[in-house]
C-alpha cells in the first residue's frame, strides 16, 4: 500500500494540491450619493457601496435606484484580462500554485430627481385615464 510506505509524500501531495491556482473574481460598485440600490442583470446585488463575485465577462445590465435621484439604467461591460484568455487560463487556474484575482471598480453618479409639477402630474394621470377607459365609460 502506497499510503503505508511513503506517508510523508501523500501528505506533499495533498500540500500541493491544495496549492492549485484559482481566480476569484469581484466587482464593486460606488455610488454618488452611496446609498443607491444596485441591480445587476435583474439581480439585487445591495446597497452601494457593494461588493459581489460575478462568474461570465462580458455585458452586465446595470440597474441603480435611490429614492431623492433619477434612476440610472446602464450596460456595464467586463474584459478578461490576459491570464484567463483560452489556453492561458487553463496554466493559470490549474497548473500555477498561485490565487489570482480580477476585480473591477464601477462608479456612477446620480442626478437628482427633477421636480414634477401638479399640472403635469393631472395631464398624466388624465392620459393614463383615456387609455384605460373604454368607450361606454367615457
Amino acid at each position: 500500500m502506497i499510503i503505508a510506505k511513503h506517508p510523508l509524500a501523500v501528505l506533499v501531495a495533498l500540500f500541493l494540491i491544495g496549492l492549485i491556482g484559482c481566480v476569484e473574481r469581484t466587482i464593486t460598485v460606488r455610488t454618488d450619493p452611496p446609498g443607491a440600490l444596485v441591480s445587476v442583470n435583474d439581480v439585487e446585488k445591495g446597497r452601494t457601496p457593494v461588493t459581489f463575485p460575478f462568474t461570465w465577462y462580458g455585458q452586465y445590465r446595470v440597474l441603480v435606484e435611490h429614492p431623492q435621484y433619477e434612476t440610472l439604467e446602464t450596460s456595464q461591460g467586463v474584459s478578461a484580462p490576459i491570464y484567463q484568455w483560452p489556453v492561458i487560463d487553463f496554466v493559470c487556474e490549474v497548473l500555477l500554485p498561485f490565487k489570482f484575482h480580477d476585480h473591477h471598480d464601477w462608479s456612477f453618479t446620480l442626478e437628482p430627481r427633477k421636480p414634477v409639477s401638479t399640472e403635469q402630474l393631472i395631464d398624466r394621470a388624465q392620459d393614463l385615464r383615456s387609455q384605460t377607459l373604454t368607450p361606454e365609460d367615457r
